[in-house]
């Protein structure tokens, strides 16, 4: 029997896409992987100028405002930006009104909530050292400005992206993160410490929405209450909403618990390797939760289809995801002598379990998208029940046996090192968790999940450490200096060694999931890929 999904072959099997609709997903895909690629690409210069300009402790501190933010901003934008991707164009006009003034409700009062905090900070430094950390208040004023834009942009970002204008979107994502590259460098480079961190997200947003007023993306009715009552709206958004205030424990508010325990340089430090061991998931994850969600929306009821397409996102996934994360702790190492020459050297060892715990949270964040797309509201809270169990477990555990190994004195272990090795293993295990279920939920068999959940994250690591330790050795037989150049060498030698390896085990390994994910990728991908891997 043949089984179709949109994502896959076009459409359900009872509605099959048009060649334009098809055209159009083409398109998209593209788009925002170029896009996405480009803002991921910018944010790693960012992070590059960020360790040559700031010190640790200025780091730390907008790490401390971004978790002091998890708690102010709880319930970030009521949960609408979870349920906007999934709401198809001809039900939208009618949608946006009341989706813009109720997450602006909730925006407006995060706001509010944060200015109040400012105004505490000198009465907790008492309690909260970190509440006399430089900058602190600027940081979080900032913070502030951004709340009350993002309010304005987000209701015409989700029009343009539920009416598949994925080009125009990512235009303006690269624009917007070439601005971000700029800004930063300039505050840093002229001493301005944390604010270099904040600014950017204050200015990009204010250019997008003027942006979004000049190109039809900013109608009358989307500022204007449609449709639902109050009470009808409160009920359909709880779940989306709980998902909200659940995202925003998990990914800020652990900042705040390790604020409290460690120093701030210490808590730059993590927040430098958390930030880098996610760069991946933030790449895959934002590109293709809007990708993935406005076309499996219309697989909505096809039981068939939807398990298809979750099936074979989830297989995709557990190949090609540890593939990138993984490798970013093999090439650190070498790249952080190079570009920083030895400034953050302190996170080597941890940023492997940070990388292991971000393969698996990066491909349930892939699942996410089809989970919207299907409106399985309560099953996203429950992902992200299984995230925050991950990071603020990993932070509390870690602070705790940082303080149980600094009351006998000197500590016998790194802090960072341990805050990294307790954060990458509840990771590791809250996302191993939720993928299972999920996948019995569409009724994966057993062996099946075990296999995909084992052999390519298995295959990333070995291949990772196999490239470094080739590596290493070239080096030393080579007899290289230990500076810049030296560095800069091996890191060429780990990384061809490493994309050969890889390229070699997926082909000969895992050839029948190679193929059915090539061919699902447009043309151009397409061709490409089957160049690479030898697939004709």
């Amino acid at each position: 029997m043949t089984v179709c999904s949109s994502l896959y072959s076009g459409g359900a099997c009872a509605a099959p896409m048009s060649p334009p609709l098809r055209q159009k997903r083409t398109i998209a895909i593209i788009a925002t992987t170029l896009a996405s690629v480009v803002a991921r690409l910018s944010a790693l210069v960012s992070q590059v100028i960020v360790g040559w300009y700031l010190t640790e402790e200025q780091v730390g501190t907008f790490a401390v405002a971004i978790g002091i933010m998890g708690v102010t901003a709880l319930f970030r934008a009521g949960g609408t930006a979870l349920v906007m991707p999934s709401i198809r164009p001809a039900n939208y006009d009618n949608a946006a009104g009341r989706m813009f003034w109720w997450g602006s409700t909730f925006l407006l009062l995060s706001a509010i909530a944060t200015a109040g905090t400012i105004g505490l900070l000198p009465t907790l430094e008492s309690h909260f050292v970190a509440a006399a950390l430089p900058g602190l208040p600027a940081v979080l004023w900032l913070m502030v400005g951004r709340q009350v834009v993002f309010a304005m942009t987000t209701v015409s970002r989700m029009r343009m992206s539920v009416d598949l204008r994925f080009s125009e979107l990512a235009k303006l994502d690269v624009a917007s993160a070439l601005m971000r590259i700029a800004l930063t460098w300039w505050m840093a480079s002229t001493g301005m410490g944390a604010v270099a961190l904040a600014l950017p997200q204050v200015i990009t947003p204010v250019v997008e929405f003027v942006y979004f007023a000049f190109c039809g993306a900013c109608k009358r009715s989307d500022f204007r209450w449609q449709g639902m009552a109050f009470r009808e709206m409160a009920r359909f958004m709880k779940w989306p909403m709980i998902a909200a205030v659940i995202n925003t424990i998990q990914g800020q508010l652990n900042f705040l618990v390790l604020g409290i325990a460690i120093p701030a340089s210490t808590l730059g430090l993590f927040y430098f390797a958390f930030q880098l061991a996610n760069q991946p998931t933030m790449l895959l994850t934002s590109a293709l939760q809007n990708v993935l969600a406005p076309f499996l929306a219309r697989d909505r009821g096809n039981r068939i289809a939807e398990q298809v397409g979750m099936e074979r996102v989830f297989a995709a996934a557990m190949l090609f995801v540890p593939v990138t994360t993984v490798a970013t702790a093999s090439f650190f190492p070498t790249l952080e002598l190079m570009v920083w020459g030895g400034k953050w050297s302190a996170i080597n060892g941890g940023l492997y379990f940070l990388c292991i715990g971000a393969t698996y949270a990066t491909i349930a964040g892939i699942l996410t998208g089809p989970l919207l797309g299907l409106q399985r509201f309560k099953a996203v809270a429950g992902f992200e029940v299984g995230k925050m169990a991950g990071t603020i477990g990993g932070a509390v555990l870690g602070a705790l046996l940082v303080w149980l190994d600094s009351t006998n004195g000197t500590p016998r272990y790194e802090p960072i090192t341990v805050i990294c090795v307790t954060t990458g293993a509840t990771m590791t295990i809250a996302s191993l968790t939720q993928l299972v279920w999920i996948m019995r939920q569409y009724k994966v068999s057993p062996r099946d999940i075990v296999q995909h959940l084992t052999f390519g994250p298995a295959l990333a690591l070995l291949t990772a450490l196999a490239a470094q330790s080739i590596g290493h050795s070239l080096r030393e037989s080579m007899v290289l200096s230990e500076g810049r150049l030296g560095a800069g060498l091996e890191f060429i030698a780990v990384a061809t060694i490493y994309c050969t390896l890889i390229i070699l085990g997926v082909r000969f390994t895992a050839e029948e999931t190679l193929r059915a994910t090539v061919e699902i990728l447009p043309a151009p991908a397409r061709r490409f890929l089957h160049r690479v891997f030898v697939l004709d």
